[in-house]
């Protein structure tokens, strides 16, 4: 990414970088060359690198490019795998990118260890999140505490909150219900497959 680029959307979803058969697979090279152009590039808000074929030991790369980028709006990560490194440098991300809103990581089976880390990242900043989709992340109701601590406070934002499919039981379910008793900001809630 040169200084002048002008690049504000960049969607390379469904895309398994990494795999070609010039270059016979490389995919840690892709996820350098990645870190580099989000991290060097000043003019992008929005990035979608769902399914691109990162495994956890490529996403670090990544995500440490995305720490770097403090313009970025919106993030799409779907369907791409977290170990707890990658947890917590998307929570040093989350800390790092001011003006992010919107954060979309459905179906990336971080549990709930990573799950707690970057949702207590999400409540240091809750008045910045609006869009928050954890969706198949098999959370359970531990990483909810935090959660729930964070809908009720009044500088929430968040509108739009997807947490279905994350194994939340009665436990979880009940954090987030209470929660909801003090929350003014939120509209749209799925909790279903709990």
């Amino acid at each position: 990414s040169k200084p002048k680029c002008t690049i504000t959307d960049l969607d390379c979803s469904d895309n398994p970088f990494g795999v070609t058969t010039e270059r016979a697979g490389d995919t840690t090279e892709a996820a350098m060359s990645t870190r580099m152009g989000i991290g060097m590039n000043h003019s992008m808000i929005r990035l979608d690198i769902s399914s691109s074929g990162f495994l956890p030991r490529h996403l670090i790369n990544v995500l440490g490019g995305l720490g770097n980028n403090t313009n970025i709006q919106s993030f799409k990560m779907r369907g791409i795998l977290f170990d707890e490194p990658c947890s917590l440098l998307l929570a040093n991300a989350l800390n790092n990118c001011d003006k992010l809103e919107e954060v979309i990581i459905p179906n990336a089976k971080m549990g709930a260890q990573g799950g707690a880390i970057i949702i207590g990242q999400i409540g240091n900043f809750i008045n910045r999140f609006v869009t928050v989709d954890l969706s198949g992340n098999e959370l359970g109701s531990y990483a909810m505490l935090p959660l729930g601590e964070s809908l009720t406070n009044h500088a929430c934002s968040i509108r739009t909150l997807n947490l279905s499919n994350n194994n939340l039981e009665e436990a979880g379910g009940l954090i987030i219900a209470k929660a909801l008793y003090k929350n003014k900001s939120l509209l749209d809630l799925d909790l279903s497959d709990n």
